[in-house]
Parts: structure tokens; C-alpha cells; sequence
């Protein structure tokens, strides 16, 4: 008999969910129990049989510590059900505790500890997604050096900074932005019964009504508050790697705060309100941003390409920089950081300009 694509592809996804499974059940006995020899033989075999044993192994292991080096506090305040697997985690240290040696996956309920404690992490999980339902759904995109002003459904107003681009999701329940790449600036009209959400990859900023800017970067996003209160969600990392669980941060007016890859949320810095979104009045606020930043800023102004030359011992991409410039004159600010920098600047080659280490 003919085995059907999707009975195929449901037998793949059964067979991942039961490596998964033994993955947790697997380092809940490596990690917490007390294996028996013959129980880290059969631990090891299992390793080695499928390199996706040892990916999904470190995953799970990685997952609970993540869990583990967070406090209690800051897991109740970023999502109750969170705080709820973290009680969990102690009852299953327990139940670990009073069961050794640990011959078999715990049951509970009819369920693995593996498999329960997967059903409330996948609960306490929250991806950025778009409305299920849409009444309005448009892209927009700017040009070089040309921010463009939309007004949006709900009155709220959303500047995109040039050579950007975001696509907009409106219905009865949501008002969802999601900021493909660039910079906006938005000032939100206050609706208490819709959130207004601007998701940027991993990163989600929900306010109810207020004016912020959003600077997505290479690595990393900057959100800046002029008015109200932000609330940000980014997954928790962990030896630079993103975990599952979600942490969640408050912005207030004149802070701003920093989602990286390899950090998460970082700590709240003071900015001056008047100095956010300072791009809509062509003026260009840097404080430590590094070369490479700059050019990335830079290439949104300028019709001539600009690059880094990272082909010398020396790369010029970490140089920090400081200062308020004019957008509309990226050949001067170039020139400046000539006179700042050991930096050259090469335009000999038509439709290019390259940047060098002296």
C-alpha cells in the first residue's frame, strides 16, 4: 500500500516529538538523578545512535538552565504560566530525589515529565505572529533618502526612515506592525482595548498609546521612548543563544533599551527625548556606535554604495563613533571621520565608495 506525504511527514513529526521527549527524560536522569553505570552506557548509546539525539540532549539542557538562572521574580513578572514550569521544575527535583535509582520516565497523570514539562513550556512560549484575522494588511517601503509618513487606520502615524520597509496588519482585535528592516518612528493613538504591536524579528513592542522609535540593526534593535510606557518582549539568552523563555522589560519616556542576539534585553539607558528619532529632522545622533553601524545609516542616505574594506589585517568596523551629523551630507561626515579616524576613503572605483584602514 501507498504511503501517503502526509502520513509521511506525521510519522517524521511523531518520531522527532519522541527524540524530543527522551531528550528531557534522558537529562532529567544525567543531569539531576543519580545514574546507575549501566543506565550512562545506555545514555551514551542513545548519544550515539543520531546525531539529532545530541542536538535535541543539548537543547533540553540548555533550556533548563536558562530556567534556572532566572529569578523567580523576573519569571512571575515576564508570564505567569512561566512561574508555574518553574514551580514544576522543583517538583520534579523532588519526585527525582525520592525515586532513585531512576529505572523509567516518571508518569504523572498519564504523562512523562518530559512531555508535561513540554506542554507547559510550549504555553509559556509566545512568538511573534500576525492577526489571525485581518481587516487591513498593506506593505510600505521608502527610498533612499526619502522617509515616508503613514498614516494608519486607527489615526496612529508611522514615519519610516529611509530605504525601509514594514508591513502593517489591522483588524477588529490587533494593530500589528512588523518592521522588515530600517527605522520607524510611530506615534500611537491610545485604543485600551487594541495593543499596538511592532514585532522585529524575535523582538515585540507593545504599547497602548505613545511615540517611540524603533532602529533595527544588523545584530541588534534600539528602542527609544519619547512618551508613555513601552513594554518589550525578547527571549532570554543564554551563552549567546536564545532560549525559550520569554523575558519582558518596561520602557519608560526618555529611556531606551538594546535587543541583541547575543544578549537579549539589556539594561535600560537615559536618552534625551527631543534627541529620538532625531533622523526625522535629518540630523543623525550617535553615542559609541561603531563604523559599521554608521554605514548602515549611511547607505540609506547615499545613491553611491558604501562598504567596508575587511579584507586588511586591521578592520576598521569596530571603531567607535560619537556625534550628531547631517544626513544630507554623507560625503562631509565621511570626510570628518577621515580627520577622526585612521581611516581612507577610496573613490576611484565608479558606483562604490570603499572604506580602508590607513
Amino acid at each position: 500500500m501507498k504511503v501517503s506525504d502526509r502520513e509521511m511527514n506525521n510519522q517524521v513529526d511523531e518520531n522527532i516529538q519522541e527524540i524530543i521527549n527522551r531528550a528531557h527524560e534522558w537529562r532529567l536522569l544525567i543531569e539531576d538523578g543519580e545514574p546507575t553505570d549501566a543506565e550512562q552506557k545506555n545514555f551514551l548509546r542513545w548519544m550515539e545512535q543520531d546525531p539529532l539525539h545530541s542536538q535535541m540532549y543539548e537543547r533540553a539542557s540548555l533550556m533548563w538552565k536558562a530556567i534556572n538562572e532566572v529569578p523567580d521574580y523576573e519569571l512571575a513578572q515576564a508570564n505567569p504560566q512561566i512561574h508555574v514550569m518553574q514551580q514544576f521544575i522543583y517538583w520534579c527535583k523532588s519526585i527525582i530525589a525520592f525515586n532513585t535509582p531512576y529505572k523509567k520516565p516518571i508518569i504523572y497523570g498519564g504523562m512523562s515529565i518530559a512531555s508535561l514539562m513540554l506542554a507547559i513550556f510550549y504555553l509559556s512560549y509566545e512568538s511573534p505572529q500576525s492577526p489571525s484575522s485581518e481587516d487591513f494588511r498593506q506593505s510600505y517601503s521608502s527610498q533612499i533618502a526619502q522617509p515616508l509618513t503613514v498614516t494608519l487606520p486607527d489615526g496612529s502615524n508611522m514615519i519610516l526612515g529611509p530605504a525601509s520597509s514594514a508591513t502593517v496588519f489591522f483588524s477588529n482585535q490587533n494593530r500589528n506592525v512588523k518592521l522588515a528592516n530600517g527605522v520607524a518612528y510611530f506615534d500611537v493613538v491610545k485604543d485600551t482595548d487594541r495593543e499596538f504591536e511592532v514585532s522585529v524579528d524575535n523582538l515585540r513592542v507593545s504599547v497602548v498609546g505613545t511615540e517611540f522609535n524603533v532602529d533595527k540593526r544588523k545584530t541588534r534593535v534600539i528602542v527609544s521612548v519619547a512618551e508613555g510606557v513601552v513594554d518589550l518582549k525578547f527571549p532570554y539568552v543564554l551563552n549567546e543563544q536564545k532560549t525559550g523563555v520569554i523575558n519582558q522589560k518596561t520602557v519608560i519616556a526618555g529611556q531606551r533599551m538594546v535587543a541583541s542576539e547575543s544578549k537579549g534585553l539589556e539594561g535600560v539607558s537615559s536618552v534625551s527625548r527631543d534627541k529620538i528619532g532625531g533622523w526625522r529632522n535629518n540630523t543623525l545622533i550617535y553615542q559609541g556606535a561603531t563604523l559599521a553601524e554608521f554605514v548602515a545609516d549611511a547607505n540609506r542616505y547615499s545613491v553611491t554604495p558604501i562598504v567596508i574594506d575587511e579584507g586588511q589585517n586591521a578592520s576598521i568596523s569596530d571603531l567607535r563613533i560619537t556625534g550628531a551629523f547631517d544626513s544630507q551630507n554623507i560625503d562631509s561626515i565621511l570626510d570628518s571621520l577621515t580627520r577622526i579616524h585612521p581611516i581612507t576613503i577610496d573613490r576611484s572605483i565608479q558606483g562604490k565608495i570603499t572604506l580602508t584602514s590607513k
